[in-house]
């Protein structure tokens, strides 16, 4: 939850600007809404209206990346392999979490355990496969940003020089849809979790939906009194699943 609020923010200005504020707090308020309201059901629902959104909208910018041929071997191999840049230590950071995410995971577990053994495991061997496509495909926009880049020029404004104002709406936007599509499915299997399955609380939708209010000021809290970068954020779960394990 903390590295997608941070995600969103980014997005829309810099760290403690007014316009980061509202973007952190009014995608924060949207999704807790309407997932008090549906609870699992409707992140499901959203779940596959959020990913048929993205698959359009990334098809439609590598489309464009690829016509405008920008897409090349030098722009992809611009910068050398260094163990301490950003991208490495994500490697490494994906590489612990490979083994700890699908115990805690809220998506993989509590998706999987709506169905039989039998569907779970061919939801996952799909679903493996077509992730890595699109973390590859949308992965290597950052990767066309960085290698045309000037000098202290941010990733958003390198992508808007090269692919124009309306493809850079539809990637912003696919970065919301991702960033909901996440946080809906935190909210849900928190309540489940503290409600449902450890009994916390008494199993109401009241407590449900303060269970999840409480997730998401924990969230906020997070994104505005710690640490600001993304790849912190993102370090963050692999740390806390060493502790499950």
């Amino acid at each position: 939850m903390f590295a997608n609020l941070l995600v969103i923010g980014i997005l829309f200005g810099a760290a403690g600007s007014g316009s980061y504020t509202m973007a952190v707090v009014g995608l924060a308020a949207v999704t807790l809404l309407y997932s008090m309201l549906g609870g699992l059901h409707a992140s499901l629902r959203t779940d596959l209206f959020q990913m048929l959104i993205f698959v359009f909208v990334l098809a439609f910018l590598m489309i464009l990346t690829v016509i405008g041929g920008h897409i090349t071997f030098e722009n992809i191999l611009f910068k050398p392999f260094q163990i301490e840049q950003p991208g490495p230590v994500l490697m490494l950071v994906a590489l612990l979490q490979i083994w700890s995410y699908p115990m805690h995971d809220p998506v993989m577990m509590d998706r999987g355990f709506l169905a039989d053994r039998q569907t779970t495991r061919r939801s996952f061997l799909h679903a493996a496969w077509v992730s890595m496509i699109c973390i590859l495909l949308f992965g290597s926009l950052g990767i066309l940003a960085g290698a045309q880049a000037n000098a202290g020029e941010a990733m958003n404004a390198v992508l808007m020089r090269i692919l124009g104002d309306l493809p850079m709406l539809l990637f912003n936007a696919a970065l919301v849809i991702s960033a909901m599509s996440t946080l809906d499915s935190t909210l849900s299997s928190s309540a489940k979790l503290m409600v449902v399955d450890m009994r916390f609380l008494q199993p109401t939708l009241m407590n449900g939906r303060m269970v999840m209010a409480l997730f998401m000021v924990l969230g906020l809290l997070l994104v505005f009194t710690g640490n600001k970068d993304l790849f912190s954020a993102v370090a963050v779960s692999g740390t806390a699943s060493m502790y499950l394990v």
